[in-house]
């Protein structure tokens, strides 16, 4: 027999009221229970918690055990009949889970055991019958900001930008993942570049950010440098180790990954300032409470929106191919000066395949060699770094376009560097030995040609502003330096594109602001 146990019922007089008792008894009473079915214990869990700690892998009885993909009660099998809900189940209820157990405080929580490998065996989505992962319960999923960018993304447009996005990341998600693996950080940090930069290495933002992680001139030391030469924010190898190494500063600072993330995106200095003003170190109560700037405050709410419609893409509508091979990179020192177009070419590459992996070259040449040292590392995939090092030890095999120039009568090195475009510094590099303030006349100078491999400009003429390079097949590679006046719309007219594919090709927005002297390459 299966006893009701109600508690005394409380009229407004404050007395027990014997009726409702005497009627909870008799109702206990004539509600006996055959033999055989499983009655309730008070304080028992209802037999529909499935979302419980206590969830194993999936099995014939119940193939959706997960806490994403519940089934509701009025679709369980008749045995295990409850009665619905009040509200949806949430995971945090614990009637369904039992008492919250803090885990010891680590950089990232691990995977709860609903959620290993094993639980997920065979879990299919309600809606299409696909198999699909369910996401890591991270708070704010469930934030009202949070769900208007899921929704956003999920439209068909940016769904469209969204997929051709990760598209360009190819080359470069496996060695990221890689790396946060290795330092076990937060795998949602995988998608960052998609809100900074649209995994794009070469994309300069309006405000001169720059890179797959977008870094501005002022916050790349000590990981990154500068010069002439090399702009490395656009090395997506250097400048993935700078931007994870600088979230994990920014955590051990704060405490708190989504404070770190806010503090990447605004400066340390600015999140210190408003945690000391308001003495609240959370970030969405923070956000809640208007103390972030505009583009903060949605930063987070964008990057777990991504994050949520990649790893269950069909649920969100998203056409991604996961199955592509994964690009493996081996670096390749060089001990002299290499045009990477010239080098692809000798060693039968795609003329595309070493650009795109050292995207941090301003002239797709490497830096000059001093004192016998090793120039330069080059990212090669793993495929062709036998072929490229096969050619770099071809000891006499000329790899970079040079001019040879004369010394006439009234040149000086700050003139030659103007009229080839490069810089004094250069010209003494190139030419060990060299006297600046006693040039020798009839003397040789070995001046590297940036610009084109082809003959070098009239003595009267000034820089040239287009010009080419030869890549492996013979075709013109054209470069545009940017001078006063110009935009992406004056240049493309100039050159017969559009503004468009200008931009594109490299890697811009068509509002950007173009700085003199950047050089472009020309669709």
């Amino acid at each position: 027999m299966k006893i009701m146990h109600c508690a005394p019922r409380k009229t407004w007089g404050k007395k027990p009221n014997t009726l409702f008792a005497l009627l909870c008894f008799m109702g206990g009473f004539f509600s006996a229970v055959p033999h055989g079915q499983a009655g309730e214990t008070p304080g028992a869990v209802p037999a529909i918690a499935t979302a419980s700690a206590e969830i194993a892998a999936p099995s014939a009885e119940n193939p959706a055990a997960s806490a994403e993909n519940t089934v509701p009660a009025a679709a369980m099998p008749e045995e295990n009949a409850a009665p619905p809900p009040s509200r949806p189940l949430r995971a945090k209820d614990t009637a369904l889970t039992g008492p919250a157990v803090r885990p010891p405080r680590a950089k990232y929580a691990p995977l709860a055991a609903k959620h290993t490998a094993a639980a997920l065996a065979g879990v299919k989505d309600t809606v299409s019958g696909e198999k699909y992962a369910p996401l890591l319960e991270l708070p704010g999923i469930d934030h009202p900001l949070t769900r208007r960018y899921i929704e956003r993304y999920s439209q068909p447009g940016l769904r469209k930008w969204l997929a051709s996005t990760l598209k360009a990341g190819e080359p470069y998600l496996a060695f990221i993942r890689g790396e946060i693996e290795r330092r076990g950080l937060p795998p949602y940090l995988l998608y960052l570049p998609v809100i900074e930069s649209g995994f794009a290495p070469g994309a300069l933002s309006r405000s001169g950010a720059s890179g797959l992680w977008q870094f501005m001139r002022n916050s790349i030391r000590p990981y990154m440098q500068i010069n002439e030469w090399l702009d490395e924010r656009r090395d997506f190898y250097k400048s993935t180790y700078a931007a994870l190494s600088k979230l994990e500063y920014n955590y051990k600072e704060f405490g708190d990954w989504y404070l770190a993330l806010a503090a990447y995106n605004s400066g340390a200095g600015a999140i210190a300032s408003v945690i000391k003003q308001t003495g609240i170190r959370d970030y969405w109560e923070l956000n809640e409470k208007n103390k972030l700037k505009k583009e903060t405050a949605v930063y987070i709410p964008k990057l777990l929106a991504v994050y949520t419609i990649v790893h269950e893409p069909r649920r969100f509508g998203l056409d991604i191919d996961w199955t592509n091979e994964v690009y493996e990179w081996e670096l390749v020192p060089v001990s002299r000066q290499v045009d990477i177009m010239l080098l692809a070419g000798y060693a039968g590459l795609p003329k595309d395949a070493l650009h795109a992996a050292n995207r941090e070259l301003v002239f797709n040449i490497t830096p000059p060699v001093k004192n016998n040292d090793t120039a330069y590392t080059l990212k090669v995939r793993k495929e062709y770094a036998a072929a490229v090092r096969s050619v770099l030890e071809q000891e006499n095999l000329p790899l970079v376009h040079n001019y040879i120039h004369v010394i006439r009568q009234g040149d000086t090195l700050s003139a030659l560097a103007l009229r080839y475009g490069i810089s004094v510094e250069t010209l003494i590099a190139q030419n060990p030995g060299i006297k600046p303030t006693a040039l020798q006349l009839g003397a040789r100078l070995l001046i590297p040609a940036m610009r084109n491999g082809a003959s070098p400009p009239a003595a009267d003429a000034p820089p040239p502003t287009a010009a080419g390079n030869t890549d492996n097949g013979g075709a013109k590679l054209k470069i545009w330096r940017v001078v006063k006046g110009d935009t992406l719309y004056s240049i493309a007219r100039q050159n017969g594109a559009t503004v468009e594919a200008l931009a594109a090709k490299n890697g811009m927005r068509i509002n950007d602001t173009l700085s003199i002297g950047r050089i472009l390459e020309l669709p």
